[in-house]
């Protein structure tokens, strides 16, 4: 409530006082505010797109990206293990865990009887890559099958189940979801499966998945299965990446994160993205003095195979410890 001539707002069940700065205005039954006042008082994103268009969503309250200042380094396909890298399995997600990495990409495919299993690709050179059988290629396994196959002959194979599992038992491990489908109707199959898996094992380790959206059109069919708590919008499937369009889309929805290689980073996307408070991390790298080059642009974090070569030293909190 406001009295007359009073800039002060305040509220019935607490002690909260908000001044208001600026103008308010009293026309034909209505009465406009400042939109910073707004911001303040219903806590909604206020945001102003390149064509002047102004939205209100409460993503304040629907996202929590506090995981970011923690973790510079997400772990690519769950990190490296012994030189390999895409992996994607048992001892790739513990070694990356002993070693101080708490964000773990997870490459995503769909088995022959509809389930999720840990697996970049089914094309031949990727199977190979990995000593999987070439015969998947033509027909996919089932979940079953995958778990009994070894990769490179000695790693073991993950379906999501397993991944959630560990997660369980590691309440400060987060997954980055990178969904090897495309097609709208397949996106949505995929997320409910991996929705229902983890309320099957942890419901609450959800709140613990990031999705990774590769197009606009992505962001409404994954937040209408399960309203998410951050989400990245990963640019490597887009031919181009316009600027303006993808910076203004991200901030209109509250997304905190854009991922880019090398190939579409540029210095106008960095100083866009710094505008509007969103993060930019960068696939993949594993040079520390690229990377170090790279953060001095104004580069929030970084997937990765095998950096840091040092352990990341956490305190009982999960926060950094960085040695004097």
């Amino acid at each position: 409530y406001m009295k007359r001539g009073s800039n002060e707002v305040r509220f019935a069940k607490n002690k909260d006082v908000l001044k208001m700065d600026g103008v308010m205005e009293y026309m034909e039954d209505t009465i406009y505010v400042p939109l910073d006042f707004i911001y303040k008082v219903l806590d909604v994103n206020v945001v102003q797109s390149s064509d002047r268009t102004v939205y209100m969503d409460n993503y304040p309250k629907k996202f929590n990206y506090s995981w970011v200042s923690e973790n510079r380094y997400i772990a690519h396909a769950m990190g490296g293990v012994d030189g390999n890298s895409y992996t994607n399995s048992r001892q790739a997600m513990i070694s990356s865990y002993n070693r101080g990495l708490r964000v773990f990409e997870a490459d995503m495919s769909m088995s022959s009887d509809n389930e999720l299993i840990l697996l970049h690709s089914y094309d031949r050179q990727g199977l190979s890559e990995l000593a999987l059988p070439l015969s998947w290629a033509n027909a996919k396994p089932t979940k079953k099958e995958f778990l009994n196959e070894k990769i490179l002959g000695k790693y073991d194979t993950l379906a999501l189940d397993n991944v959630v599992e560990y997660m369980k038992d590691h309440k400060d491990m987060y997954l980055v979801v990178d969904l090897k489908t495309n097609d709208i109707k397949s996106v949505e199959q995929a997320y409910k499966k991996l929705v229902d898996t983890f309320k099957k094992v942890d419901a609450t380790s959800l709140n613990r998945v990031i999705p990774q959206i590769y197009y606009e059109e992505m962001y409404k069919p994954v937040m209408n299965i399960y309203d998410f708590k951050s989400m990245i919008f990963t640019t490597y499937r887009l031919e181009e990446l316009e600027v303006n369009r993808i910076v203004d889309f991200s901030y209109e929805h509250g997304i905190k994160i854009v991922a880019a290689n090398k190939f579409k980073f540029s210095d106008d996307l960095t100083k866009k993205l710094v505008d509007r408070d969103i993060s930019l991390y960068m696939y993949t790298y594993n040079d520390q003095n690229k990377v170090n080059s790279l953060r001095n642009s104004y580069v929030s974090g970084f997937y990765t195979d095998f950096l840091p070569k040092d352990v990341i030293n956490r305190d009982a909190d999960g926060k950094v410890v960085v040695k004097k």
